[in-house]
């Protein structure tokens, strides 16, 4: 559990990539790393969708689309 804690304090905000090793126990304790490892997935999958978001609407407020 401590080994999981440290690399979890470890993940820098910059680095949405990073995953806990999985212990090799196939017990409580893999499983959590997997259910973080999880967690961590979506989250960067939801913050790769806001800088989409942001980086679109940038451009669209740098060039509008116009009708005329």
């Amino acid at each position: 559990m401590e080994q999981i804690r440290k690399e979890a304090d470890a993940i820098e905000p910059a680095d949405l990539a990073a995953r806990l090793q999985i212990p090799p126990t196939n017990d409580e304790v893999a499983r959590l790393a997997q259910t973080l490892n999880s967690m961590l997935a979506r989250i960067e999958g939801a913050f790769r969708a806001i800088e989409r978001f942001s980086a679109d609407a940038s451009h669209e407020l740098r060039a509008p689309w116009r009708l005329s």
